[in-house]
């Protein structure tokens, strides 16, 4: 009750925020990302909709785990953030000026051509 779908969130941004779709396509073309999407894995997980998500926990030993999967889980969690990011710098880049540094440096670097960087903030 009173939870939106991510549809329902996308389509909402894309009627009512000037540019988003545009600017979260770009977003999604220079994405470095593995899954463009990572929100149906963050579903599965967070709502564990499957056994493969379900932790299992017998002894405090058994979430210790080798540096390769650390790693792995690094690597998602690296990229969850540029996914949450991505939505939410096609919202606000109208207030980018108000960003950190850092963050505006970083979707600097993303972008593969100028006129992808001149339609991103050409679109506020």
């Amino acid at each position: 009750m009173g939870f939106k779908l991510k549809k329902e969130l996308l389509e909402y941004f894309t009627r009512y925020v000037p540019g988003f779709g545009e600017r979260y396509g770009i977003l999604k073309q220079i994405a470095r990302r593995k899954e463009i999407d990572t929100y149906r894995f963050l579903s599965a997980h967070i709502h564990s909709q499957s056994s493969i998500a379900l932790p299992v926990v017998g002894r405090l030993s058994d979430v210790v785990q080798d540096q390769t999967l650390c790693s792995e889980l690094a690597k998602i969690s690296a990229d969850v953030d540029e996914y949450i990011s991505d939505i939410l710098f096609a919202i606000f880049v109208a207030d980018w000026s108000q960003l950190p540094v850092e963050l505006i440096k970083s979707l600097k670097l993303r972008f593969k051509t100028s006129q992808q960087e001149t339609t991103f903030y050409a679109t506020i």
